[in-house]
C-alpha cells in the first residue's frame, strides 16, 4: 500500500509562470492532473444556462463530499 496522498489545488499564478510552475511540478511530484482553467466570469454573469449548470456541478460536488466522508472509511483496507 503506498503511502502517497492526492491533493488537489487551484493557484491564481500570471500567465508567463504556467509553463514554469507545470514544469516545475511534473519534476518534482507525480502530477495526475494539471488543467489551465478559463475564466469564466462574464459567461457566469450573462449566460442563464451556464449559471444554472455551474450551481448544479457544484450542488452534486457537494453531495459526492458528503458521500465520500461519510463512507471512505469503509473502503480503506479494502485490497479489492
Amino acid at each position: 500500500m503506498s503511502n502517497k496522498e492526492t491533493i488537489n489545488i487551484t493557484l491564481k499564478v500570471l500567465a508567463k509562470d504556467v509553463n514554469t510552475l507545470a514544469d516545475e511540478l511534473h519534476r518534482h511530484f507525480e502530477v495526475v492532473s494539471f488543467k489551465h482553467l478559463p475564466n469564466t466570469d462574464k459567461m457566469y454573469e450573462k449566460d442563464p444556462y451556464f449559471k444554472k449548470l455551474r450551481n448544479k456541478i457544484k450542488e452534486l460536488k457537494n453531495k459526492e463530499a458528503e458521500h465520500i466522508n461519510a463512507n471512505n472509511y469503509k473502503y480503506k483496507d479494502d485490497k479489492s
